[in-house]
């Protein structure tokens, strides 16, 4: 046989092409059925060198670990290579790899913690390449034996549990749970501040215990409860910054982008664009120096951007943002499409929304129908975890083709009936199984779907779709907060609207008066909000003067508020 020198000279870590093309060669050549013997000699090869196999890339990585004459010393000894976090090029390899592996180290070991770590590691790795529902096997696994062991021994194993169950919420927000993701990380984070009271090395697992558990309070009523979290997450991410120069500022960053969005979510867009803008500032810098490790990140900061900037009538920049975003989405999806299809999706239809608030509309229709074939891809694969992203696509194309350039065609209109009732569909599944999350979002699609219908003078249909959503909406706004009371105005209005159709000219005028009501109440409320943007406004022109670069954007954003709310 011929034998490949690998070179003594080589760097382990970043061996030259020709060197990761022949194991990547060699390693298909060796798989089941095909050349035997070949696997005995790249079992020699990465006993010498085990750094090749990561360096060979991912495809290569999971042909490896097709591999029977590997055994659990070379595979522990590729592994040490591989790194511990997200990197898109080698995730899936990476995760069988750790399949692999686990499977030799848990037949040879019985102890109960040491097993539940190597589920834990290995949920940890199958999460990373987006294979939820295997991470979320492991991660419970680990965290059943680590509560067994916990009733006899209560704390011994508090660091462990308190890992298994971060990864079993991560795994079960993957696939779309709420419930029970968020019990999991509210345990999580009450042991971690227990042990990061007794000893500060704790403080980084308190931090990212935080942060996902921002991200499991994910119903309308926790938002305030969600922003609290996320602030503390900033606060013990930037002490630590701030204390020790080797603190990864990548966490700092997902924290920062965390709390950005939430303050959005909450109607503060001004407020969250700051810490929005300081987590893409930190993302950018990191991925120009390793792209593979932080790409994902930064995308992750220009699409959340990208969504915040229109609030604030920034609407070019924010289309730059997400045209970046989608663009780097595209590659990554291409290397991983178990990871990265969903935020793919989620870019895609973005950009049609950035595209139709320009007046692009025919690039706006493209986008979101390429978001919603994605989407209806995605739900065949895991209805539980995607159809609310099929929901936001399909109401999103509806909506585009119904205002079509102001003109849409009959075409246009039915096809955004059916699209409409599509997404009333599906959001009615959703709602059904978490109201509290979801009614807002039917009520949304009602609302649309009966103007459709009118336009197309389906009245009686529209009028039963209007009036379940005012119904929806009615309950919604008991809590008298503004945006549900501006929603039930809105959908009141169509509600008289659809009534007069019907020619029920009197029954109208009552849910028109309602809607008049309202307004006027809101408009009450609404000084303190012009008095708190026109302060804003007065601070940022000062910073301005002295650095206009940095503060005149704010500036432009609190006199856009001004301007939409005087």
């Amino acid at each position: 046989m011929t034998v490949i020198s690998f070179g003594e000279g080589d760097d382990a870590d970043q061996p030259a092409p020709h060197v990761r093309r022949a194991m990547t060669f060699l390693a298909a050549a060796a798989a089941p059925g095909r050349w035997p013997h070949v696997a005995r000699h790249v079992a020699d090869v990465l006993r010498a060198n085990p750094a090749l196999a990561a360096a060979a890339g991912g495809g290569a990585l999971a042909a490896l670990a097709e591999l029977d004459d590997l055994d659990a010393d070379v595979l522990a000894a590729v592994a040490a290579h591989l790194p511990e976090y997200q990197q898109a090029d080698l995730d899936l390899g990476v995760a069988a790899i750790a399949e692999r592996l686990t499977a030799h180290q848990l037949a040879s070991t019985t102890d109960p913690v040491t097993r539940a770590q190597l589920h834990t590691t290995l949920a940890r790795r199958l999460a990373n390449a987006g294979l939820h529902q295997r991470a979320g096997v492991a991660a419970g696994q680990a965290v059943a034996t680590l509560r067994a062991l916990a009733e006899t021994d209560p704390g011994a194993a508090d660091p462990d549990l308190a890992a298994a169950l971060y990864q079993h919420c991560r795994a079960l927000v993957g696939l779309g749970q709420r419930t029970e993701p968020l019990a999991a990380i509210e345990q999580a984070a009450a042991i971690y501040r227990r042990l990061a009271d007794v000893d500060g090395a704790y403080l980084p697992q308190l931090a990212s215990t935080l942060y996902m558990l921002g991200r499991a309070l994910s119903d309308p009523g926790q938002m305030q409860q969600a922003i609290a979290v996320a602030e503390e997450s900033v606060a013990v991410y930037r002490a630590l910054v701030n204390t020790d120069p080797q603190a990864p500022l990548a966490d700092l960053a997902t924290a920062l982008n965390s709390l950005g969005l939430r303050l959005d979510m909450a109607g503060r867009p001004l407020e969250g664009l700051g810490p929005l803008r300081d987590s893409l500032a930190i993302r950018r810098t990191l991925a120009e120096a390793d792209p593979a490790r932080f790409l994902s990140d930064l995308a992750t900061s220009l699409n959340n951007i990208g969504g915040v900037l229109p609030h604030l009538d920034r609407r070019e920049e924010a289309l730059a943002a997400t045209e970046e975003a989608l663009a780097i989405r595209r590659r990554l999806a291409q290397i991983n499409p178990h990871a990265y299809q969903v935020p793919l999706a989620i870019s895609l239809s973005n950009l049609g929304m950035r595209l139709s608030e320009l007046g692009q509309d025919d690039q706006a229709v493209a986008a979101l129908r390429e978001a919603v074939a994605t989407n209806r891809a995605l739900v065949e694969i895991n209805p539980g975890a995607n159809r609310q992203f099929l929901v936001q696509s399909l109401y999103n194309l509806a909506g585009q083709l119904f205002g079509f350039a102001g003109r849409p065609s009959d075409a246009h209109r039915r096809e955004a009936a059916v699209l409409g009732e599509e997404a009333v569909a599906v959001a009615r599944l959703l709602a059904a199984d978490r109201p509290a999350s979801y009614l807002p979002l039917l009520a949304k699609c009602l609302n649309n779907l009966s103007s459709t219908l009118s336009s197309l003078r389906r009245d009686k249909q529209a009028l039963r779709c209007i009036e379940e959503a005012v119904a929806i909406r009615e309950k919604l706004a008991d809590g008298n907060e503004d945006n549900q009371l501006a929603d039930l105005a809105n959908s009141l209005e169509n509600l008289a609207t659809t009534l007069a159709n019907l020619r029920r000219h009197k029954q109208s005028r009552i849910p028109q008066e309602r809607a008049a009501a309202i307004r006027h109440q809101l408009a009450t409320r609404r000084p303190d909000a012009i008095a708190a943007a026109r302060s804003l406004a007065d601070t940022s022109r000062s910073l301005a003067e002295v650095d206009p670069d940095e503060y005149l954007p704010d500036l432009a954003a609190a006199l856009a508020l001004i301007h939409r709310w005087d």
